[in-house]
Order: structure tokens, then C-alpha cells, then sequence
């Protein structure tokens, strides 16, 4: 990766990086820059004609809710009868 005489990314190697992830994240990890850094620059390039793709923003996880719930009751048990308790019903305002 070539280094600007600032010390940071290159223009070309930030064009390189960035047309060859897959998100925002990857940018980040790749430049060593943070994200909100390499977003607004993307921003820049484009504005100047540079026709950088659009990328996801963030990874998105997918999360196997059933199997998060089946985790939670099993952290519970190993930490005994008291970490299994109810929610707490909200209370309600009286409005007479």
C-alpha cells in the first residue's frame, strides 16, 4: 500500500481498497483509517467525479434469535435460580 507524504493512504491506494471491499468495515480495517474518516473522503472523491461503488455501511450480522434465547437459559441455569427471575411488570400512570 502506497503512503501519501502526510503519512496516510494514498489516493490511489484508497480507490484500490475501497473498489475492492465489501464494506465499510473492510475499508476501515484495510486503510487503517477511521470509518467515519474513509466515508466522508469517499464522499469527497465522488463529489470530484470519482466513480467509487457504493459499499455497505456496516457488516451485518444475522442473528439466530432461537439460538441466542437457548444461550441466555443456559448462562441463567449456570448461574442459579436467581438469574432465570421475570421481567418486571411496568407500572402504569393512573390518568383520573
Amino acid at each position: 500500500m502506497r503512503l501519501n507524504p502526510e503519512g496516510g493512504v494514498s489516493p490511489e491506494a484508497f480507490v484500490e481498497i475501497w473498489q475492492s471491499s465489501e464494506s465499510l468495515d473492510e475499508v476501515s480495517r484495510r486503510t487503517g483509517i477511521n470509518k467515519n474518516a474513509c466515508r466522508s473522503r469517499a464522499h469527497r472523491y465522488r463529489k470530484q467525479g470519482v466513480p467509487l461503488k457504493q459499499i455497505r455501511l456496516r457488516t451485518v450480522e444475522l442473528i439466530d434469535w432461537g439460538k441466542l434465547a437457548e444461550y441466555a437459559k443456559t448462562v441463567a441455569r449456570s448461574h442459579g435460580p436467581t438469574a432465570e427471575r421475570p421481567a418486571r411488570a411496568k407500572p402504569t400512570r393512573n390518568t383520573h
